[in-house]
């Protein structure tokens, strides 16, 4: 027998968050708070973006605190945060993104939906708990998003909503938390399996369709009756923002492949 080779494992150094340490994350640098490291924002633009910074930075209320400290990494590295590089476009994306917000989940604003997002109980934290239909539209808002991740293969969408409490349909005062058991996670790119009922089904279905551009009669006519038109449109353009932002982030993102 041939004497086994010796061959040297490559030890990678991770960073003090535990990913993998590299000099530079992102194409762009994230803006400084006075956004004094930007030199291509004029004076007015940097003072805009050193504004909106500060509106729309989390309060305590968004649950940011409570976050389990995985999730919470990867929410400080998401790289959808160099929107804020171009404040005259970030002001005009806020403002759509919170009044989407309401639209589709049903929540009264982003600063009342964060919490819900982030904390393990989700929706029970929130004065919306006993409100069924909320409960609804919001967990198939998350599980769309999700299912974007999948299906690019987008590893920090994968990892983040791994770690977010995507199963909160239905209320369970039992629960330790909303996560979605694994069983289910593994199935995202199955809609077909048992492991989800009509509604998410139709998600997910529903969500492949639209960003495959493969609508098709009978899945579109199902959303019709189960949502209507109006939720449709909502849902379509939920879907819409998510698919971008993956995109978005992906041509940013150093890391792209290796979260």
């Amino acid at each position: 027998m041939k004497e086994k080779e010796k061959i040297e494992q490559v030890i990678r150094e991770r960073d003090e968050l535990g990913f993998w340490k590299m000099d530079k994350k992102t194409r762009l640098d994230m803006p400084m708070p006075d956004y004094s490291n930007l030199p291509y924002l004029s004076d007015e633009e940097k003072a805009l973006g050193t504004q909106l910074m500060q509106q729309y930075a989390p309060t305590p209320e968004y649950g940011i605190g409570d976050m389990p400290p995985i999730l919470k990494n990867l929410w400080l590295q998401q790289p959808a945060f160099l929107l804020s590089c171009d404040p005259e476009y970030y002001q005009a994306y806020a403002q759509y993104y919170d009044v989407l917000v309401k639209l589709v989940t049903g929540f009264d604003s982003l600063e009342q939906m964060y919490p819900a997002c982030v904390r393990i109980k989700g929706i029970d934290t929130t004065t919306k708990r006993d409100d069924p239909e909320v409960r609804r539209r919001f967990s198939n808002a998350l599980l769309m998003g999700a299912a974007i991740g999948v299906e690019f293969d987008d590893q920090w969408y994968i990892r983040f909503y791994s770690n977010l409490p995507l199963d909160q349909r239905f209320q369970n005062d039992d629960a330790q938390d909303y996560l979605m058991p694994a069983e289910k996670f593994s199935m995202l790119h199955h809609p077909e399996s048992s492991v989800w009922d009509d509604e998410e089904r139709l998600c997910l279905q529903f969500t492949y369709a639209v960003i495959r551009r493969k609508m098709t009669d009978e899945i579109w006519d199902r959303a019709m009756a189960a949502w209507g038109e109006k939720e449709t449109f909502r849902y379509l353009q939920w879907i819409g923002l998510y698919n971008s932002l993956s995109l978005f982030q992906n041509a940013l993102d150093l890391r792209c492949g290796q979260w």
